[in-house]
């Protein structure tokens, strides 16, 4: 295209489609530009913008820049999924969960445990990530690595970049269902003891009853017979 690479001094490897691709790039290699005024910002190395008008950033390496991804919003409904990246080799895809492509399932029973070993922070992502500084939350992968190894994520040189959200979240739910049936077989054991409670309740109401009545009773009986011991002795004296 019409002044691709324009600027280019000495970068090597470097590909540019469209008018004005790569037009500023000077010194940096191996950037990838396709579409008009595509790359138009990029002076760094290993940079890949796609889409006319994509202009990238000057300053940065190794970064990808797609036209649309940051402007076209879909909502979740079947068949829309996220775009997943293989950091050792930065391949695209999108993530599954159908039983066809697993093997070897069973409950995850204990292993959602190690979920209380983790420690939860607040933090900045520094300037490079986020020039905005916002305040976040979360985890930091290499404590979740020390907690369990499977539940990190690692990049091209096998070191720790990320921690696998989706696995916590299906622990995290793990240990709900499990907090979840305990609390309904306490519910269950309460009601019992409630029912055993008013049964026992309903049985000492009628035992004090029947107590009361014998009361009533032995009462009635002495009565009687103070009557009749006193009538016995008025009956001595007027003879």
């Amino acid at each position: 295209g019409k002044n691709a690479l324009l600027s280019n001094v000495d970068g090597q490897q470097n590909s540019a489609f469209g008018n004005s691709a790569l037009v500023n790039n000077a010194h940096g290699n191996q950037n990838t530009a396709i579409g008009v005024a595509a790359g138009g910002t990029i002076d760094g190395t290993g940079n890949v913008c796609i889409g006319a008008f994509v202009q990238g950033e000057s300053g940065v390496d190794n970064s990808t820049y797609i036209r649309n991804v940051n402007t076209l919003a879909q909502p979740i409904v079947a068949g829309i999924d996220g775009v997943t990246v293989r950091l050792v080799d930065g391949r695209l895809g999108h993530g599954v969960s159908s039983r066809r492509y697993k093997q070897d399932i069973k409950p995850m029973e204990e292993a959602s445990e190690a979920l209380y070993a983790l420690k939860p922070v607040i933090f900045h992502y520094n300037n490079k990530i986020d020039p905005t500084q916002t305040l976040d939350f979360g985890l930091i992968a290499e404590d979740v690595a020390e907690v369990n190894p499977e539940l990190v994520v690692r990049d091209g040189e096998g070191k720790i970049s990320n921690y696998r959200r989706d696995a916590i979240n299906a622990m995290l739910l793990n240990e709900f269902l499990k907090a979840h049936r305990k609390m309904e077989e306490q519910a269950t054991q309460i009601d019992q003891q409630a029912a055993t409670i008013s049964h026992l309740k309903k049985e000492i109401e009628t035992i004090i009853a029947h107590s009361k009545e014998q009361d009533l009773q032995i009462q009635r009986v002495s009565d009687q017979a103070q009557i009749n011991t006193s009538d016995a002795r008025v009956a001595a004296t007027d003879q």
